[in-house]
């Protein structure tokens, strides 16, 4: 674990350092946090995970329904890596889950369980390749792990979508908090699309995600977060519903680790 120096006594109250601000709603928290995953000084993560769970300590309810949240900075998002990138077209959502199991059950299962077990067999591909070793940051020996993810998937046998996507594990031990696990993802590359009679005319050009997983009393609880830049094409879909889509299929992720928990 990444852990801040201690401050000796001798170094005087001049060394002592400010505690990091961080947003404190959900609408900007979620941004915040995807963009400090991988800060090498985890002080500004820490703080906006405190806030996170100080946020649904006060408004679980509302945020199991699922949220709208503030589209990323275009910072964050150029930060990732070289691609040119645009956050304009952006949209976000939100959503809390509850789980009987604790991070590290959850951590298990979605980092060495065999994922097409766990999804239903939802995907046609899904292929995983970590840098690092699985085994020691599911048991918390390692608190950071990478992988790249390959996934093709079939909408009602008329479009396959194809797409790569870098992701990001981390651990932190917090005070008052105890283990909790961040991760972000995001595609490196525009989706691949294919159809089988009609060219519906659809594009994915941006998919950024993040998941927190929080220790709370009798389990866990889960906060998921998806912004996605995607053109509809000629099919009817508004951005209102395109967000309780994606509102939909965060809480069924959820679903099917749960699932998978409790018949494993």
């Amino acid at each position: 674990m990444r852990a801040p120096i201690p401050i000796l006594l001798v170094a005087g109250l001049g060394a002592c350092k400010r505690p990091p601000d961080a947003p404190t709603e959900l609408e900007d928290l979620c941004g915040y946090l995807f963009g400090h995953v991988a800060d090498e000084d985890p002080d500004e993560l820490e703080a906006g995970l405190v806030n996170l769970d100080a946020w649904l300590d006060g408004n679980l309810d509302e945020t199991l329904d699922g949220y709208t949240i503030n589209r990323l900075d275009e910072a964050v998002v150029d930060a990732l890596d070289d691609r040119d990138r645009s956050v304009e077209d952006l949209v976000g959502a939100a959503v809390a889950s509850e789980s009987a199991y604790g991070t590290g059950a959850v951590v298990e299962v979605l980092i060495l369980a065999d994922q097409d077990e766990v999804s239903g067999n939802q995907y046609k591909v899904y292929d995983r390749s970590f840098d690092g070793d699985p085994e020691c940051f599911a048991s918390r020996d390692c608190d950071w792990l990478e992988a790249e993810i390959y996934t093709l998937s079939s909408w009602a046998g008329l479009v396959e979508i194809g797409s790569t996507s870098i992701s990001q594990y981390r651990w932190l031990e917090i005070d008052d908090l105890g283990w909790v696990m961040a991760q972000r993802s995001w595609m490196v590359e525009p989706a691949e699309i294919s159809y089988t009679t009609i060219d519906f005319e659809l594009s994915v050009d941006a998919n950024y995600f993040l998941q927190v997983l929080l220790p709370a009393p009798g389990g866990s609880l889960r906060m998921q977060a998806t912004w996605i830049d995607a053109d509809y094409g000629v099919l009817p879909v508004s951005e209102d519903y395109a967000m309780s889509r994606m509102i939909t299929e965060m809480q069924d992720m959820s679903d099917q680790i749960e699932s998978y928990l409790d018949e494993h």
